[in-house]
């Protein structure tokens, strides 16, 4: 079985270990993920890499969609704001990410 330590990380290629006093190796290098999407939180860890970005005109519009729905949400008075809260409860998200869904469904 593999240990991590969360928290640290060199960031690099080679896959960059320290032995434990047990013998197990506790990597340090490469991209740590927590994942809580099936209810279970997981960690694991993915090599390092460099993401592509293609910067195509449908992910720059995507990214402006997106910049443009932030900034209507905090265009919001503290009032609109709360409706959107309350309308989360219960929804597994919070307001923001509430407002953002049906704006980005929406524009």
């Amino acid at each position: 079985m593999l240990f991590s330590m969360f928290g640290f990380s060199i960031f690099g290629e080679g896959e960059e270990y320290i032995e434990s006093s047990g013998g197990k190796k506790i990597y340090l290098s490469g991209i740590f993920r927590r994942d809580n999407v099936t209810g279970e939180v997981k960690y694991y860890r993915e090599p390092y890499y460099i993401p592509k970005n293609p910067r195509t005109e449908t992910q720059q519009a995507n990214r402006q969609k997106m910049t443009d729905g932030v900034q209507a949400w905090q265009a919001l008075t503290d009032e609109q704001k709360a409706v959107y809260n309350k309308n989360a409860i219960g929804k597994r998200m919070s307001g923001y990410n509430l407002f953002l869904k049906q704006y980005l469904l929406s524009h």
